[in-house]
Order: structure tokens, then sequence, then C-alpha cells
């Protein structure tokens, strides 16, 4: 017969079973499209993407999509600067994106996606950088057209915090106009949502059917 041990454990298994980490989709925006995914018109403030650093910023400002789309170009995303002619100044300008991992467990959560930048460039996550958050080209460090003739993959996959995280893009420009596209992007972690209904029944029958067997050994006993 089974001790009482081998049924608890039996009964934890089943209770392990009944609540899996299920994957979930972390929203996430392309540079210059709209809460569709559909890519702005020049002149458009990109409503997802905006500047908090750089010449003349001193509150954060949404990104803008810039007039003239003459880089690489990828039919979910277009390219974004301070303002839509893509002339504003050569200091570096950072691009932020906010998401929440509020429900999901940031341990687990992974982001790939592709960018484009006129002319340099370096990605950080929660204010990381480098081999820490990630792998592929997380930075474009070289000025070469290398960078916005073609889109360059990246992946994160560490640093990831509860709550609010933050993806930056630091831009360099080093000439008289500069741009930036983050396409591809794609996010997903577990979720730490509360067992559904059907897990709740099965965790139910399992600690039944342990209390049943406990009385039933203690009966036993005491014949």
């Amino acid at each position: 017969m089974m001790s009482i041990t081998r049924w608890a454990a039996a009964s934890l298994a089943v209770l392990a079973l009944a609540q899996p980490a299920e994957a979930g989709s972390i929203p996430l925006f392309n540079t210059g499209v709209d809460a569709g995914g559909v890519p702005l018109a020049g002149g458009s403030d990109d409503p997802h993407w905006s500047i908090i650093a750089g010449p003349g910023i001193t509150n954060p400002v949404p990104a803008v999509v810039l007039t003239s789309q003459f880089y690489v170009q990828s039919p979910d995303s277009v390219w974004v600067w301070r303002n839509a002619s893509g002339q504003a100044g050569l200091d570096p300008f950072t691009f932020r994106l906010t998401f929440d991992l509020t429900g999901f467990d940031p341990t687990t959560a992974v982001i790939t996606g592709s960018w484009g930048v006129d002319n340099t460039g370096e990605i950080l996550l929660n204010g990381q950088s480098g081999a820490s958050i990630g792998t592929g080209e997380l930075s474009l460090p070289d000025v070469t057209g290398n960078n916005f003739y073609y889109f360059h993959d990246f992946t994160l996959n560490s640093g990831f915090v509860a709550g609010i995280n933050t993806l930056d893009f630091v831009v360099d420009d080093a000439g008289s106009v500069g741009g930036l596209s983050v396409t591809n992007l794609v996010g997903a972690a577990a979720s730490t949502a509360a067992p559904e209904p059907t897990s709740l029944v099965m965790l139910g029958v399992g600690a039944i059917g342990l209390m049943g067997y406990i009385r039933r050994c203690r009966k036993a006993s005491r014949a």
C-alpha cells in the first residue's frame, strides 16, 4: 500500500500539473506605427516611442516619422527622428519604448527584433547594455552605410524586471540627416496568472484524496 509520504508526493505532482505556466505575448510596437501596428504618414507623432534625451530635450517628446523614407524599408515599421526632416543636431538622441510585464514572470521574458540606424547606436534594456541583456547586434558602433541599408537582428533574454520596463536606442547621427527604425518586435513571457478553474478542481481532488487516505490509515492503526 502506498505510504502517506508517497501519496502526498503524488498529490503535489497533481498540483504541479494543474498549474502550467502559460506563455503570453508582451505588448510591443515597432517605430512609427499606430495602435493597430499600421505605419503612420510622414510628419506624424509616434504614439509609442518617445525621445527622452538629446539636443534640446528637457522633457520626453514623441518621436516623429520621417517625411523621406529613403533608408531600408520594412512593411511593419517606418523611420523616425526628432523631427520630420531628420535634421536635428549631431549629439545622441535616446529613443524609448516602455512596456509592462505585470502578470508575467520577468525571468522568462524574451524579445526579438531588428533595427537600422543612421549612423550609430546602442540598445539598452532598463539601463543595461551588451552581453548582459542578450545576443545579436545590440550595438552598431561603426559609421557605415550598412547600418541603414540593412536591418540588424537582436535578441533580449536577460535584464527584465517586474512591472514597467524600458527599451532604449541611443542613436548618434554623424551627418546632416539621422533616423531610427525598429521592426519585427516580438516578445513573450510566462504568465503568472492564477490557475484556471479546471486546475483548481484537480487540486481539490488531490487534496480530498490525501485527506481520505490519512483518515483510513488512522482508523487502521487504531484497530
